[in-house]
């Protein structure tokens, strides 16, 4: 999250506000499917037999996570940026409050 964080506003003024927002929504869905992967393959297997998981599971959740890191540093600079540009200097105070107040309850 850190180094697409560095890089969020090159990648949003190359791609837009938008776009980004549409990347960052992506790499969130793909990370979330690549762990439902993972429980459902713990799920199915029996848990009293000791063993590796399946070969592809780690490797996917780390590559996932990755790029669920660099897509959320972009989607968090593309979401503020959003909001500041729907606020005015006056209810620029609300705006922010108000989705902070959302994301914190979800």
């Amino acid at each position: 999250m850190g180094c697409g964080s560095l890089m969020s506003t090159a990648i949003m003024h190359k791609l837009g506000t938008k776009t980004c927002l549409v990347v960052g929504g992506i790499g969130n869905v793909q990370w979330i499917l690549s762990t439902i992967l993972a429980a459902e393959f713990q799920r199915v297997t029996d848990p009293n037999v000791p063993g590796d998981p399946h070969p592809l599971i780690v490797p996917a959740l780390l590559l996932c996570t990755c790029i669920n890191g660099l897509t959320v540093g972009v989607l968090w600079a593309c979401a503020n940026s959003y909001v500041a540009d729907c606020a005015s200097e006056d209810n620029k105070g609300f705006f922010f409050s108000y989705y902070w107040c959302f994301y914190m309850t979800s």
